[in-house]
């Protein structure tokens, strides 16, 4: 995946070409804002995308992106699922620039507790129930972090109504909290 506002014309003939020649089965493009996704989305051939999604980060479902890459044969990886750790993060351990999910994190561990699942399962959970969602793309620190993911991961689906309050629980955070790129230093 490149970056959307990489894809040039002749970037774009060049992997359309190397499709073609079977040297690899998609391109795409990483965007940041549904509104890069609806440009990338013109790209003809484009065959994957990755986007900023969350149980906090909600405007690529609002206005139907998912959707639309579904009907173009579009694949969906999910990053970012955790808010840059944010999410994962106990409220008082957040820093003075995220205080506003305190809350947010709150309700999760609520929701996560009661269901006897792992807070990054119901996390993971909600946005791989998503339909159109592909895959997710995770990062780790170190590796008891990826046990706990590939745990996390290997778990069944999540039921439809905890999905549907994890995403509840984080609905209506404004951009500040939700875009990484405007987060102090």
């Amino acid at each position: 995946s490149l970056r959307a506002d990489s894809l040039t014309e002749d970037l774009v003939a060049s992997l359309q070409r190397a499709r073609e020649d079977g040297k690899i089965g998609r391109f795409g493009a990483s965007v940041y804002t549904p509104e890069e996704a609806k440009a990338a989305m013109k790209v003809v051939g484009l065959g994957a995308m990755q986007i900023p999604i969350s149980v906090a980060t909600q405007g690529f479902i609002d206005v139907g992106i998912l959707q639309q890459a579904a009907e173009r044969g579009i694949a969906l990886f999910a990053r970012s699922i955790f808010l840059q750790g944010g999410l994962l993060l106990e409220p008082a351990k957040l820093p003075p620039h995220l205080t506003a999910l305190g809350t947010v994190n709150e309700r999760l561990r609520s929701i996560a507790a009661e269901a006897r699942v792992s807070l990054p399962t119901l996390l993971i959970g909600a946005v791989t129930s998503l339909s159109g969602i592909y895959s997710v793309v995770l990062g780790v620190d170190d590796p008891r972090q990826l046990v706990e993911l590939l745990d996390a991961t290997g778990n069944q689906a999540l039921d439809a109504g905890l999905a549907e309050a994890a995403f509840a629980a984080g609905r209506g955070l404004p951009p500040e909290i939700t875009d990484p790129r405007r987060w102090p230093g």
